[in-house]
């Protein structure tokens, strides 16, 4: 089994994505930076070294009000003798 140590996570900064791959640790010294494809945004985006994985915080989901539903008032006819 190989070692967790080479292994290193990519995250997009827009999207939060992640990718992980192996990095040679004795042969680069800077952080990796790729240009890999993102699902969310449907095009390739930047990728950058991270030590820990950071969640983006969300924007609070908008809670959707629902407008209440007027029915039309029928007019009710009168019954007039003919």
């Amino acid at each position: 089994m190989a070692s967790q140590k080479n292994l290193v996570y990519l995250q997009n900064k827009e999207t939060g994505e992640v990718y992980h791959t192996r990095k040679n640790k004795k042969l680069v010294e800077r952080k990796l930076k790729y240009k890999k494809y993102s699902r969310k945004l449907k095009k390739h985006a930047w990728f950058e070294e991270v030590k820990k994985l950071v969640k983006l915080k969300k924007s609070a989901p908008k809670k959707k009000v629902k407008a209440a539903k007027e029915k039309p008032k029928t007019q009710k006819k009168e019954n007039s003798p003919k």
